[in-house]
């Protein structure tokens, strides 16, 4: 695991333990929960986010982990682009979106380290984590860059 920061190397090893005990989402190996409608990811777009209009909204989830968001803004009709940097948690996104039948593009990527894009999406969710983002000269670029004009 070198070459990693340390907040890294726990998202790999809670991934890998998460997987190996077939558990949904990231806080299950330390709440009850009653199954994947409960993440609290999904719970929080359905707070903020409203279905799409129409089926040319796009969405971008960064630090997607289990999918929990990504999947449930596809079933709200986003076409939705999903990344984290754990390939664990992809593949539990993966196999969420397979069961939901969620049309959804995964990317096992480093957001830090993601290259100039020419996608734009009408909505971006970080999921990385609750301090938010700190955008450094190193970043590719801030979410205004990648966002369609008058979106959030």
């Amino acid at each position: 695991m070198s070459g990693r920061r340390s907040d890294e190397n726990e998202h790999f090893a809670a991934y890998a333990e998460i997987r190996s005990r077939r558990l949904d989402q990231w806080s299950d190996p330390h709440e009850q929960r009653t199954g994947y409608d409960d993440v609290p990811s999904r719970q929080f777009v359905d707070r903020v986010v409203r279905p799409a209009d129409n089926a040319a909204r796009s969405a971008l989830v960064y630090g997607c982990g289990s999918g929990g968001s990504a999947v449930r803004l596809a079933e709200l009709g986003y076409r939705v682009t999903a990344v984290d940097l754990v390939p664990d948690a992809v593949t539990l996104a993966r196999e969420h979106a397979r069961r939901r039948g969620g049309d959804i593009e995964f990317a096992i990527q480093d957001v830090w380290r993601w290259g100039p894009t020419t996608a734009r999406f009408d909505l971006i969710l970080d999921q990385r984590d609750a301090t938010g983002i700190v955008w450094t000269p190193t970043a590719t670029a801030s979410p205004d860059s990648v966002v369609r004009s008058g979106r959030r």
